[in-house]
């Protein structure tokens, strides 16, 4: 019986599926590739939202079609480029408009000429329904991530009700299993028996998976779970609880 993670998820992506195409449509009509149909409701903006569009569907391949992402970037943007030619115009050249023209002033390569592109990025997240139906994905994952969820709404009900230092503790051993379960999908080991948080933050950021910015917070939760756990002369205060509670639940849905 398909779960109900896996039901949600498939939603997502069917809706960013809908979202892209009606960007895809709407992209096609600014072009003046297609014309409006006179009973069309009203479309998204391709250069308002297209952004928002990126965003999710960037979460969810990271997620559970990381082998694609690399694909799914390089339509959007290319950092490294010695020139802009049919093949290195991405979409984010197509967003602000880049023409190109030959001697002769005729147009050569234009935002339209990005549709196909768009169209790929639309294909991949097609891809991640193919692997749900196939059941290629990771359901431990899937079912580890709806214990995390209950266990981050244990340490909210109890810092609620004034037991600071143990829903600090939930959830840094929630911190510590999502790290575990990270490492393995990575196919890397720790050589401590029993690793903190700072331990596999390090080896996190060694190993490029996560950046500087992450690899701060991390830290940031990680002292304040010390505090918790081990420092018996300072009380956390609920205010620091609160930011390790939500800072976990932010990490556990977008570090993978």
């Amino acid at each position: 019986m398909e779960s109900d993670k896996i039901k949600k998820i498939k939603e997502e992506c069917n809706k960013l599926k809908d979202e892209g195409r009606l960007l895809l449509k709407s992209f096609a009509i600014e072009c003046e590739i297609i014309k409006k149909p006179e009973e069309e409701s009203k479309l998204p903006s391709f250069g308002l939202d297209y952004q928002k569009w990126y965003s999710k569907s960037y979460l969810v391949i990271k997620q559970f079609l990381p082998d694609r992402l690399s694909d799914f970037v390089s339509l959007y943007k290319l950092d490294k480029r010695k020139e802009i030619d049919y093949s290195t115009y991405t979409i984010s050249d197509a967003l602000i408009g880049i023409t190109l023209r030959n001697s002769f002033g005729e147009i050569k390569i234009s935002p339209k000429s990005v549709i196909s592109k768009f169209e790929q990025q639309i294909t991949i997240i097609d891809s991640v329904l193919a692997v749900l139906d196939s059941n290629l994905i990771n359901i431990q994952q899937l079912v580890q991530a709806d214990i995390f969820d209950s266990e981050i709404d244990s340490a909210k009900e109890l810092l609620k009700k004034g037991f600071v230092r143990a829903a600090g503790a939930i959830c840094g051993v929630v911190l510590e299993k999502h790290f575990s379960t990270v490492l393995d999908s990575h196919s890397l080991s720790i050589s401590r028996k029993d690793p903190t948080i700072n331990d596999y933050n390090e080896l996190l950021k060694s190993q490029d998976i996560i950046d500087i910015p992450t690899w701060r917070h991390i830290q940031l939760l990680g002292d304040i779970r010390n505090l918790c756990d081990h420092d018996k002369k300072q009380e956390p205060t609920k205010d620091q609880v609160q930011t390790l509670i939500d800072g976990t639940d932010k990490i556990i849905k977008t570090v993978f």
